[in-house]
């Protein structure tokens, strides 16, 4: 059977595994991947660039976040610890508030599409922008207070 062929539940198939046995079987479940599924394939990741959280079965079985399917990560490189895609692994981070969200596969990041891309440029416009107006205001409060103290 070549790879990709469209079966049936309860067909009888013969498929060569990677060792070159052929083994063959009644189908009793179909599995539905990703496209463009590269499994055996070593995803690698960049540093400070956005992707999409979707598990493989090391994160499902031993996951260490609170991450869901679909979330969006930024991939980040901490001090003291090894960098993105040392044993395939990486630490991401929450890309609007950069906060430290833990150690994931790379496997389990795919690179975000043009939709997710304007979403997430606006989502580091705004935090952008909100930080920029924070200061601003902290700045003019503090003038505020210290016009006010020289008045007295």
């Amino acid at each position: 059977m070549e790879a990709g062929a469209i079966v049936k539940l309860g067909s009888i198939v013969r498929v060569r595994l990677f060792d070159g046995k052929i083994v063959q079987g009644e189908v009793k479940a179909i599995i539905e991947t990703r496209a463009g599924d590269r499994r055996g394939a070593v995803m690698r990741v960049r540093v400070n660039s956005l992707y999409t959280y979707n598990p493989v079965l090391l994160d499902v079985v031993d996951g260490r976040t609170n991450l869901k399917k679909g979330d969006m990560v930024r991939v980040v490189n901490l001090p003291g610890c090894p960098k993105a895609n040392v044993m395939n692994h990486c630490h991401v981070a929450d890309p609007e508030t950069d906060r430290f969200i833990g150690l994931v596969c790379c496997n389990s990041l795919e690179p975000i599409t043009p939709d997710d891309l304007a979403l997430g440029d606006a989502i580091l416009r705004v935090s952008r922008v909100s930080k920029r107006d924070t200061e601003k205001k902290l700045r003019s409060h503090a003038r505020k207070s210290e016009n006010e103290t020289e008045s007295w």
